[in-house]
């Protein structure tokens, strides 16, 4: 099993975050990664705005990166190299899937030496433990087409 960086970066190639993650297959075709909660990572910090506050703004970005382990529940990320999406499933606190799922909307991935590049393009899907089906952060769609970041 291979570590590797999966990497959010702007449009114009600026680092937003990193993740360090398990390897857990890789096809021609697509590949699985795993973060369990602790999992190092970093990301940019400056000046915010937007919903919620989680947008940096540009021209405000501080100087380096900073410290940000993975702090949500262990997570098994699949994308298929063709699609502009991946899919994300969560482990609960006996380890067992969840059943729900996630659908972070976003660039293909592109391979490099760390690992995989990817944008985040802020619109997500969630599938609820039901089979519902909502958007999330539609508000933040709006702000970001309106504000041009």
């Amino acid at each position: 099993m291979d570590s590797v960086a999966l990497r959010v970066v702007t449009t114009d190639g600026r680092l937003r975050t990193a993740l360090a993650m398990f390897q857990l297959e890789r096809t021609e075709e697509h590949v699985v990664l795993a973060a369990p909660v602790g999992s190092p990572g970093f990301s940019r910090r400056g000046v915010t705005g937007g919903p919620r506050g989680s947008f940096l703004l540009p021209g405000q970005w501080e100087p380096g990166l900073h410290p940000r382990p993975w702090r949500h529940r262990d997570v098994v990320m699949v994308h298929r190299f063709v699609d502009e999406w991946s899919t994300w499933r969560w482990l609960d606190e006996r380890k067992s899937w969840t059943a729900g799922a996630y659908v972070n909307i976003e660039r293909l991935w592109a391979v490099v030496p760390a690992g995989y590049d990817t944008e985040d393009l802020t619109l997500d899907v969630v599938v609820g433990d039901d089979g519902a089906v909502r958007l999330k952060d539609e508000d933040e769609l709006a702000w970001v087409e309106e504000v041009r970041i």
